[in-house]
């Protein structure tokens, strides 16, 4: 009924052993890498967003700065919010059509990640612009 379990070499079970052991780990550590580069990948998605964002605030404070003052001259040099870091430019720009004095401005809102540097992997920098005319 069973086999004769003496006419087996001897030894047979350790190499299968090993094998399926060296298997065993190496699918472990595969997954633990994939899991790690998913969280990594998540990670930076999120930062960009926040990045998008952080420049979308400051556009928007910016373009209320200059109609509110009708100039670029309150505009600070850069601003800290968060773990971002918002430099905002503006160009005014005064020109006539229909015979009506309008001014053009041109608004830049740069975010960038505060106090890594652009070779770091979490470095994210976005840059938005919008031009208003009043």
């Amino acid at each position: 009924m069973f086999p004769n379990l003496k006419s087996l070499p001897k030894g047979f079970a350790l190499p299968a052993a090993i094998f399926v052991l060296v298997t065993v780990a190496a699918m472990v550590l595969a997954m633990v890498r994939l899991s790690a580069g998913q969280a990594a990948g998540s990670v930076w998605s999120l930062l960009v967003a926040r990045a998008y964002w952080a420049a979308e605030t400051g556009l928007e404070w910016g373009v209320m700065e200059a109609l509110s003052t009708s100039s670029c001259g309150s505009f600070p040099a850069a601003k800290t919010v968060d773990s971002f870091t918002i430099i905002l430019t503006c160009s005014a720009t005064a020109h006539t059509e229909d015979l009506v004095e309008l001014t053009r401005y041109k608004i830049v809102a740069m975010a960038s990640t505060t106090g890594v540097t652009v070779a770091s992997p979490d470095y994210v920098y976005k840059e938005l612009e919008a031009i208003v005319i009043n």
